[in-house]
């Protein structure tokens, strides 16, 4: 049984690390984009299409949206409502309670919108884009149900018959504010602005270039902490398992041959001359 949980642990260890590895990679190469100068906005239409492309300026839209649950104007909003519930179950005759969350509604829109600098203006589509806006709404309701008007018998079959209670429901809504100062690493996309890169990574974001590069040094630094770490849990788990394996195997064959060897007969006592 210790050789089953070494082996998993060390394979577990093993996938985390080769995860950590994938992360940092693309951290550094993130923060390797975040190195190029950056592109007056009224320059990038004369740029080759697929070209890297970094703009800061302020965002501009002339159709706003409305945000879903702040309904406030905005370029963009991400809005989720969760429900938050309790399920009750019997296990070998004993009641358990369980908590639980799940998605109910999932929005995400955007309005066309430029940023804009001394030099002009450029279009930025949000398709395939990690999106760093403002939290707007962070909200939640608990469910308070009304059962004034039921009997008690009524009350009693419907505590029998449901096995799930919703707690309450959490609103959440992250959205671009119209004129923030925004930070745009992408591509020349080509419709002349700025789009998502055939590979890397491709934000738009209200943090400056400086807060979202020493957040992102700093993830990296502990990805690659926990990175090396697991590959060390991993290497001694798996190690310690086959050797284990190894040995209880090597004692097992040594215990069988020990039992089964045949015994030797003995040498016959000849008798002494008078």
């Amino acid at each position: 049984m210790a050789v089953i949980w070494l082996a998993a642990i060390g394979i577990g260890a093993l996938v985390l690390a080769a995860i950590c590895f994938w992360f940092y990679r693309d951290q550094k190469k993130e923060l390797g984009l975040m190195a190029i100068e950056t592109t007056p906005a009224g320059e990038v239409a004369q740029l080759p299409v697929g070209s890297p492309v970094e703009v800061k300026g302020l965002l501009r839209c002339e159709t706003p949206i409305i945000g879903k649950y702040s309904e406030k104007p905005c370029a963009h909003f991400e809005a989720k409502l969760t429900r938050d519930y309790v399920h009750y179950e019997y296990r070998q005759g004993k009641p358990h309670r369980k908590r639980g969350s799940e998605t109910v509604e999932s929005t995400v829109l955007s309005a066309p919108f430029f940023v804009e600098d001394e030099s002009g203006r450029v279009a930025v589509d949000t398709k395939d884009a990690t999106v760093e806006g403002v939290t707007a709404v962070d909200r939640f309701e608990k469910h308070v149900e009304d059962h004034s008007g039921e009997s008690w018998g009524q009350s009693a079959l419907r505590a029998l018959s449901t096995n799930e209670e919703t707690i309450g429901y959490r609103y959440q809504e992250m959205h671009i504010p119209l004129d923030v100062a925004l930070y745009v690493l992408g591509a020349k996309a080509a419709s002349g602005g700025v789009g998502a890169p055939i590979s890397g990574s491709y934000v738009i974001s209200t943090k400056s270039e400086e807060a979202r590069a020493a957040e992102t040094a700093s993830s990296a630094k502990w990805t690659m902490v926990v990175a090396v770490v697991s590959l060390v849990v991993g290497l001694v788990s798996s190690g310690s398992a086959y050797w284990m394996f190894m040995h209880s195997n090597g004692s097992s064959r040594g215990t069988h041959d020990a039992v089964e060897a045949p015994a030797t007969p003995a040498s016959p006592v000849e008798p002494e001359d008078p």
